[in-house]
């Protein structure tokens, strides 16, 4: 239980590829089609949406940056992801569609690129299921 607790709310450390499929982005991508499924034809975005987008805020911004420790980048670079949402707010869709395309590419690419071996600045490889 400790683990998943700190794998969800801590930046310090590595996420290892393995760790990042299986607790970060699968279940992310699963919960969205879900609500899609239960929300969807709905006008406007329903409350349930939103409150489960601010719930998992959270622990996908922990994820993201963990992995992008384990490839020896800091996570601010995660800063960048927050583009595509200033050409939403300036009412321009398709600047800010092909932001979103480019955003889930690089989480994708994320989920991909090997870790560093051994030990970097962020702290060693993550291994086992342990905290």
């Amino acid at each position: 239980m400790r683990f998943f607790w700190r794998f969800y709310t801590s930046l310090r450390g590595r996420t290892a590829r393995r760790f990042f499929w299986l607790f970060g982005f699968v279940p992310f991508i699963v919960i969205g089609f879900a609500l899609g499924l239960i929300d969807g034809g709905k006008p406007g975005v329903p409350v349930s949406t939103i409150v489960v987008f601010l719930l998992l805020l959270w622990p996908q911004v922990a994820i993201l940056v963990r992995r992008l420790h384990d490839i020896g980048l800091s996570g601010l670079w995660l800063i960048s992801t927050a583009i595509p949402y200033v050409f939403l707010l300036a009412h321009q869709p398709t600047p800010a569609f092909i932001g979103q395309c480019v955003v889930f590419l690089a989480v994708l690419i994320l989920g991909v690129v090997p870790g560093n071996g051994g030990e970097n600045r962020f702290g060693p490889t993550q291994g086992k299921l342990t905290a």
